[in-house]
């Protein structure tokens, strides 16, 4: 992904919190702040629940 981004093909993407490669995600957003535009995506049937005890959305 990074090289996209070095290479202009890529101009945003999107961190889906509660998925492995959070944590490298995160620390590229860090080195890159100016090349790397990243919104969140919001999973809620994926991985493991980011909310503590939620059993259903209803």
């Amino acid at each position: 992904m990074l090289e996209g981004f070095q290479q202009g093909i890529l101009t945003s993407t999107s961190l889906m919190v509660n998925m492995p490669g959070f944590d490298h995600a995160v620390s590229l957003m860090k080195q890159y702040p100016d090349l790397l535009h990243v919104g969140i995506h919001l999973v809620t049937t994926a991985q493991y629940s980011i909310v503590k005890g939620l059993k259903t959305l209803n």
